[in-house]
């Protein structure tokens, strides 16, 4: 696995849209398979959140379903990176926008930006 410098490298995972929490996550998943965003969910969105998402990559494969069991999550989201447990869900456009929520608050954008280090949890 890939060590996830101390710094600011946080996750954000989904758990059915409950209260957020805080989780640090040590490594990233490896060995993925990753598209961009689909153009059509990435118009929509980027008229919804008045937001860029061009650099929006949607991970399948690899290791994620070890990483996803460790944090409790079946999708996490680092940075600009969203990991779905299950590669059927990359395909789900409303789960795709509310996982594009937590990217824009973790990226300081229209939601409240996230603590440095710590990371947005549905609980």
């Amino acid at each position: 696995m890939v060590n996830i410098p101390e710094t600011v490298k946080t996750v954000i995972e989904d758990q059915k849209g409950k209260r957020a929490i805080s989780k640090k996550l040590d490594n990233l998943p490896e060995d993925t398979s990753a598209k961009k965003l689909p153009p059509a969910i990435a118009k929509s969105m980027k008229e919804s959140f008045k937001g860029d998402f061009k650099k929006i990559m949607l991970h399948t494969g690899g290791n994620i379903k070890n990483v996803g069991k460790s944090i409790k999550a079946k999708v996490f989201t680092v940075d600009n990176n969203m990991y779905f447990v299950k590669a059927g869900d990359a395909k789900n456009a409303g789960l795709i926008a509310h996982e594009l929520t937590h990217v824009v608050q973790q990226n300081g954008g229209i939601l409240p930006k996230t603590t440095k280090g710590k990371a947005l949890v549905s609980k």
